[in-house]
């Protein structure tokens, strides 16, 4: 298992005085000033794979309890305690995908998927105007020092972890990372909109919707929406469904 410490120190360590303008709309801050950046949970066996997940924010609530009542240095560590990232689930489910596309390997249980890879958000402080969650890519009036420092964070993450693939949503951040030569993303869409209608794409008669393909990969993909605790995309299934079908037909075209 790799050792973290080392970027566990620099970040914990890590100069974020360039946030100061937007205290007022970080969500993670207390009593002492705001939360230090965390580095990312990385399972076990990422060595194998060196598969990168890049979510988009945490998005943690206003006066959070258990953060605030846990030191600074806990803070920092925050996702090797509880990986409180969504949705989790369904991007271990869509990295089974991918590793059976790319290595011909089918493995059946999320707990176990998710020790062969490192997971984090690229924008380390949650944003919310004390109503709802600021996007940070398009609500702040002058984002540039917010973008300064989380890109300056995540590509010091990327040159500790040395991935071999990154997995990332859409967004300004996948031309840092290209730029930076570290990766070339392999950009998916947010699960989330999996939520929010996805204008009707991931119906059964959606632009989306492919036929069953390979008798192995759907036996994987049922497994997997079978284990989706997450509450909110309990009720999505079928489209869950369709959304994990349509990257494995991307990514047969592409990787196999």
């Amino acid at each position: 298992m790799r050792v973290m410490n080392e970027l566990v120190d620099l970040f914990y360590n890590w100069n974020i005085s360039s946030l100061s303008e937007y205290s007022s709309l970080i969500s993670t801050k207390d009593s002492t000033g705001l939360f230090p950046p965390y580095v990312p949970f990385v399972g076990k066996n990422y060595d194998k794979y060196g598969i990168f997940i890049y979510c988009m924010a945490q998005n943690v609530e206003n006066n959070s309890g258990y953060l605030s009542q846990c030191t600074q240095i806990e803070k920092v560590n925050r996702l090797l305690k509880s990986i409180d990232i969504r949705p989790r689930e369904v991007m271990y489910a869509l990295v089974g995908i991918f590793l059976n596309v790319k290595y011909r390997v089918a493995i059946e249980t999320l707990d176990e998927i998710k020790e062969y890879i490192a997971i984090t958000n690229y924008y380390k402080f949650s944003l919310n105007n004390g109503t709802r969650d600021i996007n940070p890519n398009s609500n702040l009036r002058n984002p540039y020092a917010y973008w300064k420092l989380n890109d300056e964070l995540s590509l010091k993450e990327l040159e500790f972890l040395k991935p071999k693939v990154v997995i990332s949503f859409r967004g300004r951040h996948n031309d840092v990372i290209k730029g930076a030569g570290l990766s070339n993303p392999v950009i998916v869409n947010d699960p989330s909109w999996i939520l929010q209608g996805n204008r009707g794409c991931l119906k059964e008669a959606g632009s989306w919707h492919r036929e069953p393909k390979d008798t192995v990969v759907e036996d994987l993909i049922t497994k997997y929406i079978s284990q989706i605790k997450e509450e909110k995309y309990m009720s999505k299934k079928d489209a869950i469904k369709i959304y994990l079908r349509k990257y494995y037909y991307d990514w047969s075209q592409k990787l196999g």
